[in-house]
């Protein structure tokens, strides 16, 4: 069995990781880069993303910010037409430049304002809208999103979606940033 952290996600989706941000947060143009590399196209590393046996089914997004440039979206919405690669987006979690507030769960974010990406709630245990999902009218899908603050299942553990953390160890997260990948990978699956 392979214990790689591409099989983590539990569908058996081999997974390419791509850090387009840093600790202290990026730039859209870092995050364009990455699509690039992805995508097999020219970007500014010089190289790319080339692989026939595992080629690149759907993309990842599981990021947000309260405001961009024009052409970040463009660029965005013209690589999925030269690609034909889906983008998965997290919708937001009700926060807006690291305020959290109810008045900003039906304001789309971005990348999920940009035209053609799917974008994608979060859920909880009762598969109702977590309340610090996004609800705004860009949202397409929502998928479980965990909540790290009740244990509903009663398993002795948070009810978050296990991910990577920081330090390389595994921990349960909440977000639209943990809905995201659960689409993602359905998506991969669909086109494989």
């Amino acid at each position: 069995s392979d214990n790689s952290p591409g099989y983590l996600n539990g569908m058996s989706v081999r997974v390419l990781p791509i850090r387009v941000l840093g600790k202290d947060g990026g730039s859209f143009e870092s995050i364009i880069e990455g699509l690039k590399y992805a995508g097999g196209e020219s970007n500014s590393s010089g190289t790319s993303y080339q692989s026939d046996q595992f080629p690149v089914t759907a993309i990842n997004m599981s990021l947000g910010a309260c405001a961009t440039t024009p052409s970040f979206c463009n660029e965005i919405s013209n690589f999925i037409a030269r690609t034909n690669i889906p983008i998965i987006v997290a919708s937001g979690n009700c926060n807006c430049g690291g305020v959290s507030s109810p008045s900003y769960c039906n304001v789309a974010t971005y990348p999920a304002q940009c035209e053609g990406v799917i974008r994608v709630a979060a859920t909880d245990f009762n598969n109702e809208r977590s309340d610090y999902s996004s609800y705004d009218q860009t949202v397409d899908i929502a998928a479980p999103g965990g909540d790290v603050t009740v244990d509903k299942n009663a398993d002795g553990y948070a009810d978050g979606v296990l991910s990577w953390d920081g330090d390389e160890s595994v921990d349960f997260w909440q977000g639209t940033s943990m809905a995201a990948p659960h689409v993602a990978g359905a998506v991969a699956l669909m086109k494989e």
